[in-house]
């Protein structure tokens, strides 16, 4: 009676999952949170990767925003400008959120 094809669910919020996933359990962190529930990595830490591995920490001397997802987002926290479609938060240059820009400084 049925084609036996059912409806796709989403993953829940800061997760993930591989194309042709059939199972809830597949969906993982994405990048920059960790942990069960896929916290947002604190300030100061990163992950580069998918998963519920903890967050590195920054090098010292070097800060980052919360949900960093990248080692590059670790910056010194002497940084006082930035490059043209970044801005300074929290002393490290972020990008300009989708559709905006900014001039170098």
């Amino acid at each position: 009676s049925g084609t036996g094809s059912e409806a796709c669910s989403s993953c829940p919020e800061n997760t993930e999952s591989v194309a042709g996933s059939t199972e809830a359990t597949s969906c993982v962190c994405t990048a920059g949170h960790t942990g069960a529930s896929c916290d947002e990595c604190a300030a100061n830490s990163y992950k580069s990767g998918t998963g519920s591995e903890a967050c590195a920490s920054c090098p010292e001397d070097t800060t980052s925003p919360a949900g960093s997802a990248s080692a590059a987002a670790c910056v010194d926290d002497s940084v006082t400008t930035c490059d043209a479609n970044m801005y300074l938060d929290s002393g490290a240059c972020v990008s300009c959120l989708a559709n905006t820009e900014s001039v170098a400084g």
